[in-house]
């Protein structure tokens, strides 16, 4: 499990990364059909529209999930439709993936963790500062 989590944690820091250094919002995405975990980016084209790409050519940007760990993305409430956030046609994604954590360029991320469970029932999260886009592993005992 702490392997998954190390994985998960540089998979996140390099998504936060690259959104600043690229000014382009990232997303660390879970497939957890196929245990994977990509960091994508932004990509626009005329006949698709806006929509993510993994990232094949950078270093850890792509890899697989241990798959006797169950992985679940919580995030705090998504914006009501009718607030101005979810109004702005700046905002992208106009609904956020529930299988996807997405970093701004100016360094923040939506308010998420990830939490991590083993088969005996030993548990980690994965906190992440929605300022700050920092990740702290939080120990939570066994459930």
């Amino acid at each position: 499990m702490r392997s998954t989590a190390r994985k998960l944690v540089d998979a996140l820091n390099l998504a936060s990364n690259r959104a600043v250094t690229i000014n382009e919002v990232n997303q660390l995405r879970l497939d957890r059909v196929h245990n994977r975990y990509y960091v994508e980016q932004r990509f626009h084209d005329f006949q698709q529209g806006r929509r993510f790409v993994p990232l094949h050519d950078v270093p850890g940007g792509a890899g697989d999930l241990d798959a006797r760990i169950t992985i679940e993305i919580r995030k705090a409430d998504e914006p009501s439709p009718d607030s101005a956030e979810a109004r702005s046609s700046d905002s992208f994604p106009q609904q956020s993936n529930p299988d996807a954590i997405t970093f701004q360029p100016d360094g923040t991320v939506e308010a998420a963790e990830i939490l991590l469970r083993d088969r005996a029932g030993f548990q980690l999260a994965l906190r992440l500062n929605p300022t700050t886009a920092r990740v702290r592993v939080v120990e939570l005992g066994r459930n």
